[in-house]
């Protein structure tokens, strides 16, 4: 029987609190999403439990963010900032999620501002509009999900572009 070791249990609760905090860092990126695609994506699919879920959960969570749209933004940005600079203490692992998890939220917020207004309503409202939405709401939530294993399991998730830029903001902070 192996005995009992504090240190080992105190590295354990470290890296689970760890993996917790940089999995919750991708609320942010889901928010961004939501607040332009899940609407279409739940309210128009035939599934009762895709509406009730936006209806009780997605909804209230992008109502609150809209309410206190610039207090979640400077979170965000303190949150980002300290993390690149290595203030916030923690793992090179932690830094590299928790900003790779924001940069996402960013390119997500470039890619919903350009469908909302960049695209004109007659393409956006008709079926390829609809497809696209959907595209995007649906992917960046298998995203979100193959990352959150990825972490879970203490392993960097791999994304094009984003974790080049997670390593440099991570290599320029401190150690």
């Amino acid at each position: 029987m192996a005995a009992f070791s504090l240190s080992k249990f105190k590295d354990a609760a470290i890296s689970g609190a760890e993996r917790l905090l940089c999995i919750a860092s991708y609320i942010f990126a889901y928010i961004e999403v939501s607040t332009t695609f899940a609407a279409k994506a739940h309210l128009k699919s035939d599934s009762i439990a895709m509406k009730y879920f936006y209806v009780n959960y997605v909804a209230k969570l992008i109502d609150f963010y809209i309410r206190n749209v610039y207090a979640v933004f400077a979170v965000m940005i303190a949150i980002f900032i300290y993390a690149s600079n290595g203030k916030l203490g923690g793992s090179k692992f932690a830094r590299f999620n928790i900003i790779q998890a924001l940069l996402l939220n960013i390119l997500l917020s470039c890619v919903s501002a350009l469908f909302r207004d960049g695209l004109p309503t007659a393409i956006r409202e008709s079926a390829i509009g609809l497809m696209i939405g959907n595209s995007l709401y649906i992917g960046t939530v298998i995203l979100i999900l193959y990352s959150c294993v990825y972490i879970a399991f203490g392993r960097y998730p791999k994304m094009p572009i984003l974790s080049v830029g997670a390593q440099m903001h991570v290599r320029r902070g401190r150690d």
